[in-house]
């Protein structure tokens, strides 16, 4: 196999099998950072006003460079724009590990590679879901976009169970209680590095179809762009609300309804995130089955039942049950839906089409938390998972309706007749 060519029986190409190695070792480093990051500002000093800020605008950053994936990087050209997002990863670790101060953390925010939600929001996103489709076979896409999700997924839950190494490296250190977030921070500026160096690796197969290169052509046709802004709406009511019952809050919901110790929450995020991940594959299979529209909508449904369900768990062991209920479930409309995005519209489109979706979903998912606090204030603390679930279920609904039929007719036009 070289290059951009397939070897028999192959799911990716070389190109492809690079992809998937820059996101398991980028999502290793999102797993602890997501844990690390809210603890290391509460050390700096930082309120909880002030952390919800930092995070706010890492998400914002990342959706402004996704904006710029969507505009640039195919001209650019997608392997240098992978190679600089490494870069500005880099540099946010770094700015991390050498200063000890929230102006600092701001500034590492703002350069739009710091994930601080344990998932893929930043520039890498757009680009590597309009290379997958170019190193994959045609038949075999949505098992490419499983396993890109499912690698990431399952990285960024064993890099939450390395958080702890936090401590250990403070006490090698010398026992400062920075020293070893410093040095987990090093880790993640490394992987930046890493992933810069894996994008000169790609070939030129993993570049844009020449129609997508040139300035004079506009971002999407009416048709895409039809489609587009039906999905950018829709994807904004499910990242809404997800915004509000993000990791942190969670976990926070479970510290104070149950009062569980650390290790056993981590634990519990643990399983949970390995669901996750293994549900990326059982989505492939759905979707070759149902057609990705319905398997995103009945993947969902259930889930965000068992999500309005949760808060009114009598027990500890009831809630752990039915959130890793949810999350074996919750994901697995994922890899679908990168697919759809990119199949409504055309190949030189595709990185436009990705860019904007993701970017819908990072701005609307950075205003989730801002809802918290009224929310919870009418509702109690469990409100925000009931009115979160509503909304979702919405959603769900809403999808089905509004692209449901058409990707039938689709379905039942290109079987054979007979």
């Amino acid at each position: 196999m070289r290059g951009g060519t397939f070897a028999a029986g192959e799911l990716l190409t070389r190109d492809g099998q690079l992809i998937l190695l820059s996101r398991s070792a980028r999502g290793l480093t999102y797993g602890f950072v997501s844990v690390l990051l809210a603890t290391y500002l509460e050390a700096l000093g930082a309120n909880e006003a002030t952390i919800g800020v930092v995070l706010g605008l890492a998400l914002l950053s990342g959706a402004g460079l996704n904006i710029l994936a969507g505009r640039f990087a195919d001209r650019l050209g997608r392997r240098r724009f992978l190679g600089l997002s490494g870069v500005l990863m880099f540099l946010s670790g770094i700015i991390l590990a050498v200063t000890g101060s929230v102006e600092g953390a701001v500034l590492a925010a703002m350069m739009g590679a710091l994930t601080p939600t344990a998932m893929e929001v930043g520039p890498f996103l757009s680009v590597e879901q309009a290379i997958l489709p170019q190193v994959s076979p045609s038949d075999s896409r949505t098992r490419a976009y499983a396993w890109y999700n499912m690698l990431g997924s399952f990285a960024a839950a064993v890099g939450a169970l390395l958080s702890g190494l936090a401590s250990a490296l403070t006490v090698a250190l010398g026992g400062d209680p920075l020293a070893g977030i410093h040095a987990m921070f090093l880790w993640y500026a490394l992987t930046g590095l890493g992933a810069a160096a894996i994008s000169l690796g790609l070939s030129p197969a993993v570049e844009a179809p020449l129609a997508a290169r040139g300035p004079e052509r506009a971002a999407l046709s009416p048709p895409a762009r039809t489609a587009v802004n039906k999905l950018v709406l829709l994807f904004g009511i499910d990242s809404f609300a997800g915004g509000m019952i993000i990791r942190t809050f969670t976990a926070f919901w479970f510290t104070v309804r149950f009062q569980p110790t650390l290790e056993t929450l981590g634990v519990v995020f643990f399983f949970a995130n390995t669901l996750s991940a293994l549900s990326y594959l059982g989505a492939a299979r759905l979707a070759e089955r149902l057609g990705l529209i319905r398997t995103m909508v009945y993947t969902h449904l259930p889930s965000n039942i068992l999500l309005v369900v949760l808060p009114f768990s009598p027990t500890f062991e009831i809630a752990v049950a039915v959130f890793l209920g949810r999350l074996a479930i919750a994901q697995m409309d994922v890899a679908p839906r990168q697919e759809f995005v990119v199949s409504v519209v055309s190949a030189p489109e595709r990185t436009a089409a990705a860019s904007i979706t993701n970017t819908s979903r990072n701005v609307t998912q950075a205003a989730g938390p801002f809802a918290l606090g009224p929310v919870a204030l009418l509702f109690g603390v469990g409100g925000p998972f009931v009115i979160s679930g509503i909304l979702k279920l919405a959603y769900d609904l809403l999808l089905l309706r509004t692209f449901g039929a058409a990707e039938a007719q689709a379905d039942a036009e290109s079987k054979p007749p007979g």
